[in-house]
């Protein structure tokens, strides 16, 4: 049995300030374009503030053969949004690429920032792997696209949100620095895609964390758990190898609430 001494974080999801200022940025340029000849451009009304101010206009690209199947909802390519009017937007429409200006052609935006809304979700495009650019997505022989699709057709490889965290371990011998992160889901009962765009789901993880490592509680109120470990080796510098130590195969079960 094993005692957790102490939580360290979990990986970072990507800060709000940040995407919020790229599409601040973006929706700020307003040099002449030429769009791509398989879309049709038009415009989307989003309702003034509550000070009483006018109706905001959005430019629209939608590809022309959605629109020949009648499909418009599934995809458009927004342009000239804040951050908060893409989400609010991503109520309406299935997926939501955001697009900008750049060198007199609509582009795609820094992959800092999400490549694609589908509802509260949020995808990430790698900026290492993938050769971004705008082209028209297929949806030959399906019926609805999805967000594979629409990377696949960007040329942009989706990140994958993990969970990951380093906990140190303390049995009656002695102390154990160990990861948790292929099995993260498992052990909180609750998916990294979840945690990125649930608060529900943030908390769930918070509040487990929060049994398990008590923020000014004695050791004698930290539980003692049994946990399944792997050891695995890494390349160290020269010659040397390192062991490290995984938790799998793991499920926290939270007290029944009376």
């Amino acid at each position: 049995m094993f005692l957790i001494l102490a939580k360290l974080s979990n990986q970072d999801i990507p800060d709000d300030e940040l995407v919020a200022a790229i599409f601040s940025e973006a929706s700020k340029r307003s040099e002449a374009y030429s769009p791509p000849p398989w879309v049709l451009s038009g415009h989307v009304d989003l309702a003034g503030d509550t000070s009483g101010a006018q109706q905001l206009s959005r430019s629209v690209h939608i590809s022309t053969k959605l629109m020949t199947e009648g499909k418009t909802d599934q995809l458009i390519f927004l342009m000239g949004c804040t951050l908060e009017e893409t989400c609010h937007l991503a109520a309406t429409y299935q997926s939501i690429v955001p697009v900008s200006s750049s060198g007199g052609q609509l582009a795609l935006l820094d992959l800092s920032a999400p490549l694609l809304f589908r509802g509260r979700k949020r995808y990430y495009g790698c900026k290492r792997c993938s050769e971004a650019a705008l082209r028209e997505p297929s949806n030959e022989g399906m019926q609805m696209i999805d967000e594979k699709i629409i990377a696949e057709a960007l040329g942009v490889q989706l990140l994958q949100l993990v969970l990951l965290m380093k906990l140190e371990l303390q049995d009656a011998t002695d102390t154990l620095d160990v990861f948790l992160w292929k099995h993260a889901e498992l052990f909180f009962s609750v998916t990294a895609e979840d945690m990125s765009a649930n608060q529900e789901a943030q908390n769930s993880i918070h509040q487990t964390m929060d049994i398990l490592c008590p923020a000014e509680g004695s050791m004698g109120k930290r539980p003692w758990l049994d946990l399944c470990l792997m050891a695995y080796y890494t390349e160290g510098d020269g010659s040397m190898n390192q062991t490290c130590y995984q938790i799998c195969n793991t499920v926290i079960v939270k007290p029944s609430s009376k």
